[in-house]
């Protein structure tokens, strides 16, 4: 990774800002799926209105299931990230454990 900020830093400006826009989404997408999958846990009127032992039971509940459904998402995001990067075998003829190859054309450290 460091490698490739060294080599972001001596790319044109175009490249720098595809790749600010990338981080930019992927973090967005990373907040949107925390606030989807903590919006049951706001919109249940019983934590509000029950008592102190249920509220602490469903709180408890709706956490696990949201922490279930984050890392539900974030293998999903993992396993498109993977697929559109070419890192199946199938899709490559190479391993996933490859290193990538380079994109920004010039020389190899391979």
């Amino acid at each position: 990774m460091r490698t490739y900020l060294t080599n972001l830093h001596a790319r044109p400006a175009h490249e720098k800002r595809r790749f600010s826009m990338r981080v930019a989404a992927v973090l967005t997408i990373a907040i949107f799926i925390i606030w989807l999958s903590t919006l049951s846990i706001r919109l249940a009127g019983d934590i509000s209105s029950g008592s102190s032992n249920n509220t602490a039971s469903s709180l408890v509940a709706a956490t696990a299931a949201a922490g279930s459904q984050i890392q539900s998402q974030f293998g999903q995001i993992q396993s498109n990230f993977q697929s559109t990067q070419g890192g199946t075998s199938e899709a490559t003829g190479t391993s996933a454990s490859a290193p990538p190859a380079n994109t920004f054309g010039g020389q190899s450290s391979q």
